[in-house]
């Protein structure tokens, strides 16, 4: 009969220790409850929280799934239950994103309004700024812009200016525009 170890010393050693462990594993999280005199949620425990979670997840992929297949229906009736989900806004950029083309300005506007504080309306900002001095919607554009770093969106604006009657207003910025040590994009 062999007698060597089938197990070496150390990992026997450290399977011990991880079943001492489980002697003092925290309880699953469904068996914490908050104490009673607490207003939290109405005293649900934060099992209840976590699975609300996990739903509202579970929706959000499905209305992204929905609005990759163009089922706008689908899409719409799950974003609308995702209301006070903290990535609701994602799905509206993306809804808007995709109609990017046809989207409604005063949508646009909205969403900008509303999420001025999230990285994603100065995405969209840049994306429509660029659609709109594509089709030379000045008008839009000017409504729209806000200042920038970036070189081609300072020119737009001056080109919007020009085109807009206010050539007066733009031609005290070209200077700062056209004098660098470098070359500029084309707008």
């Amino acid at each position: 009969m062999n007698t060597r170890r089938v197990v070496p010393r150390s990992l026997g050693k450290l399977l011990a220790f991880v079943l001492l462990l489980g002697q003092f594993a925290i309880p699953p999280v469904h068996a914490l409850q908050l104490p009673a005199d607490t207003t939290y949620a109405a005293n649900q425990s934060i099992g209840d929280d976590l699975w609300y979670l996990i739903e509202q997840r579970n929706l959000f992929l499905e209305a992204e799934s929905a609005l990759s297949r163009r089922e706008m229906k689908r899409f719409r009736r799950l974003r609308d239950r995702l209301e006070g989900y903290p990535l609701y806004p994602y799905l509206e950029f993306a809804e808007i994103s995709q109609q990017l083309e046809s989207a409604d300005s005063d949508e646009i506007k909205s969403f900008l309004e509303r999420y001025s504080d999230l990285p994603l309306a100065w995405q969209l900002r840049h994306t429509w700024l660029k659609l709109l001095a594509h089709r030379g919607d000045w008008e839009d554009f000017l409504d729209v812009y806000q200042q920038s770093d970036d070189a081609t969106m300072r020119c737009q604006r001056l080109r919007a200016l020009i085109n807009t009657n206010q050539a007066d207003k733009a031609m005290h910025h070209v200077e700062a525009l056209w004098l660098v040590g470098r070359s500029q994009p084309s707008a």
